[in-house]
């Protein structure tokens, strides 16, 4: 078997909005062994998805919205997502831009960081993505002091007709919903109960 034509190693930041100094570094490196830009976008794609959640858009009059799409499907919308930075020569890449003279100049190159937004490239500041938190990340339903509402409980008991379960698995129920993402929450109420409760 012969050996891959380029070896690229980074260093992995995640970021919740663009433009963020502090944020998470990935424990390890990101190794990448690969032939083409192709093979290097696919990879990097691959290794980026385990820390991308659902799109965000950002719209006028402090309008913030998520995208039909769960998460990124294949590497072409990773541009949506990751910078490539080369702290050395102070220059962006999207991971699209780059071609095999880039990766032929980056093998023994220390300083190249890839920053992982999670929410998109389209969150450019912390202004924004307080908008975020309050219109898309918050929990919808609270109660006076500000916890996550049992309201959603109480309507799970309307499937008590469906359902034959204490009222602790449908506390449970509604808990697990409220615990997960809040863009999923809508959609996971419609649905009957996790597994773990059967």
């Amino acid at each position: 078997m012969e050996p891959n034509l380029y070896h690229v190693s980074f260093s992995a930041f995640v970021r919740e909005f663009k433009g963020q100094l502090l944020g998470p570094k990935l424990t390890e490196k990101i190794e990448i062994l690969c032939d083409s830009s192709e093979e290097f976008n696919l990879k990097l794609f691959v290794e980026a998805i385990p820390h991308l959640k659902q799109q965000v858009i950002a719209k006028p009059d402090d309008v913030v919205e998520w995208t039909l799409k769960e998460a990124p499907d294949n590497e072409d919308n990773i541009d949506h997502f990751v910078i490539i930075f080369d702290s050395v020569s102070q220059c962006s890449y999207a991971p699209s831009g780059v071609d095999e003279g880039q990766l032929q100049s980056w093998q023994s190159k220390d300083g190249i960081h890839v920053y992982l937004h999670m929410y998109s490239l389209s969150i450019g500041n912390s202004a924004l993505f307080c908008l975020v938190k309050k219109q898309l990340l918050t929990p919808t339903r609270t109660d006076r002091a500000g916890a996550a509402s049992n309201q959603l409980e109480r309507e799970m008991e309307t499937h008590r007709h469906n359902y034959i379960g204490t009222d602790l698995n449908f506390q449970l129920w509604a808990n697990h919903i409220l615990s997960s993402e809040p863009h999923l929450q809508e959609a996971m109420a419609q649905q009957g109960p996790p597994i773990f409760l059967a």
